[in-house]
């Protein structure tokens, strides 16, 4: 999966930033009130007062990696090539980790209005993909919950373009994968169906398609919810990451996520992956490799209303 395209495809504000913070004014709640025919004068004039949106830009780092003369000269293969692979793609999968999770909601509810649906299809254990949830069953995905998720943003009024949903592997494979439609989709390859877009798909082996109007995307993680016993919505709670994007640890009660929303309800900035390289170091007898990138992501209207961003979570 190249995570790296399914970062600047979802970038949403489409720019890098070289700064340690970023700035996103953000526009209020408020909207005009529309009059009819209007007799009465002068307009009492309003103003609207925007939020300044603002999110820190973090550094990531490999860590450094040595390859000895000997391991080089030996092995069959371009092992510098290959441990300069491995540490790109490392890193790209943490981005898109806390991507995900800074573009998740954090409750079921923000400001009155209804952020997450629960998943209603049949009940089965096969799309889990959590250790701790081993032996409990959750309810499938359905096109019924995705058709809820495009309602939620048409209330918000959101653009009917640029909407994305990025489900995770284990979800799109057992629970939409078997469905008959998007079966006949895939097989026929229908320009008109599942694979309608811009987006390439050759170019984009993460991206699968659109359906109901979103650009769909496939990551191995995307955000888990912590629940309860009770399992109601409004226990539901967004579990904190480590540095690397992954939960520490998980729970029986844990759920897996599909978040969506639009573009510009969201930000990102990410920079270039510089690597590093020192060859013939004499303390390792060998060539030292590293490599660095700076990301930060955000909601935009996660202060104002929470419009634009949602999230599907297991039941």
């Amino acid at each position: 999966m190249d995570h790296s395209k399914f970062v600047k495809y979802l970038d949403g504000d489409g720019s890098t930033k070289g700064a340690a913070v970023v700035h996103v004014p953000s526009a209020s709640a408020t909207l005009p009130t529309i009059t009819k025919n209007r007799s009465s004068f002068p307009i009492t004039a309003n103003s609207r007062v925007d939020v300044d949106m603002s999110y820190n830009i973090n550094g990531y780092d490999s860590g450094a990696f040595s390859l000895s003369q000997i391991d080089a000269s030996t092995v069959a293969y371009d092992k510098a090539a290959s441990l300069m692979y491995n540490i790109n793609q490392a890193l790209g999968q943490v981005v898109g980790n806390q991507t995900a999770y800074a573009w998740s909601p954090t409750s079921a509810t923000t400001f009155g209005t209804q952020r997450i649906i629960r998943t209603s299809g049949a009940t089965q254990t096969a799309a889990l993909a959590l250790p701790g949830a081993s032996g409990q069953s959750r309810n499938a995905l359905t096109l019924a919950n995705i058709a809820q998720a495009k309602n939620m943003l048409d209330q918000d009024l959101m653009p009917a373009e640029d909407r994305y949903m990025v489900i995770p592997n284990s979800i799109w494979s057992f629970d939409i994968l078997p469905l008959a439609n998007i079966t006949q989709y895939l097989q026929l390859g229908s320009v008109a169906g599942l694979q309608e877009g811009k987006i390439s798909e050759g170019k984009n082996p993460s991206f699968l398609g659109r359906i109901y109007g979103f650009n769909i995307w496939e990551r191995q993680s995307v955000s888990v919810y912590a629940g309860s016993s009770a399992n109601t919505d409004a226990s539901l709670a967004l579990v904190a990451i480590n540095d690397g994007g992954e939960p520490s640890a998980f729970t029986a009660y844990d759920n897996l996520a599909i978040i969506f929303g639009h573009r510009s309800a969201v930000s990102q900035a990410y920079g270039q992956t510089v690597m590093f390289y020192q060859p013939n170091n004499p303390l390792y007898l060998g060539d030292l490799f590293s490599a660095y990138i700076r990301h930060g992501a955000s909601q935009l209207r996660s202060t104002v209303d929470g419009r634009g961003v949602g999230a599907i979570v297991q039941r």
